[in-house]
């Protein structure tokens, strides 16, 4: 190999690296705008469905809040039934309590009444019978 094959191969060598170096340049920057492009649509896709989940997320919020007040209307009427249940049900206890704790206490009184004259009855008879008491 003379030194004009070798300054034509070293020629050749760095025309073909330069073309190489040339490509690969090309081939780099093509690639860096189809990512750019492709993390700006990303990018996009994401701030949609951003704005799609805080809208929903809003309407869940007043979706939560209506029930929360619906809610507590009923428990408010509810409660309010349930006084009402409550004081109807103590107001017909006493009326059936007072006559029957006085209708307790007369039959209480007749009864003392009754062992009472039972006692007196049978010492009579003791005493007529002429048996000691027991």
């Amino acid at each position: 190999m003379t030194p004009e094959d070798i300054a034509q191969i070293t020629a050749i060598v760095g025309a073909s690296e330069e073309r190489l170096n040339a490509r690969m340049s090309q081939t780099e920057e093509r690639l860096n705008a189809r990512m750019s492009q492709t993390e700006e649509r990303l990018n996009a896709r994401i701030e949609h469905l951003t704005v799609g989940i805080a809208a929903v997320e809003e309407r869940l919020n007043a979706r939560i809040e209506h029930l929360t007040v619906g809610i507590a209307a009923v428990e408010e009427r509810l409660n309010a039934r349930i006084e009402r249940v409550e004081t109807s049900l103590l107001t017909e206890f006493h009326k059936w309590a007072s006559p029957a704790e006085a209708r307790a206490k007369s039959h209480a009184a007749v009864l003392r009444a009754l062992d009472a004259e039972m006692e007196y009855l049978s010492d009579r008879v003791t005493k007529l019978e002429g048996k000691p008491p027991q």
